[in-house]
């Protein structure tokens, strides 16, 4: 996890993120970020969140709208359990998909971004 730690790379991020933004508000198009967790993130008593909060803090400063995939997988009754592959931290089952799109779509309709009953 040494990356999470390099300011340089972080501002670049930042600036790519600007430049996106910039893109997008000129278009008309709506940006959200999106972290998708790996599944020991998802573990009770997890203990080393600063990646995470320094990706959601990199959107909140931008100004750009940020939907956090792992406190929503965390509500789920499921939890880590979404990932069937025990050997397969990154990849989670459909069922966790499907939970994500109904959760994402919701905090859109939130935004008023969508509109209808879901």
């Amino acid at each position: 996890l040494m990356w999470s730690l390099d300011l340089e790379r972080w501002r670049k991020t930042r600036e790519a993120l600007r430049s996106l933004r910039a893109m997008c508000r000129l278009r008309g198009i709506r940006l959200i970020g999106f972290a998708f967790p790996m599944q020991f993130e998802l573990y009770p008593g997890y203990r080393y969140p600063q990646p995470h909060r320094t990706i959601a803090e990199n959107f909140r400063v931008l100004g750009i709208p940020f939907y956090d995939a792992r406190a929503a997988l965390s509500r789920s009754p499921n939890g880590d359990e979404l990932f069937p592959k025990r050997y397969d931290i990154i990849h989670p089952s459909g069922q966790a998909y499907d939970f994500l799109a109904r959760d994402l779509l919701l905090d859109m309709a939130k935004r008023g971004w969508v509109h209808g009953t879901f």
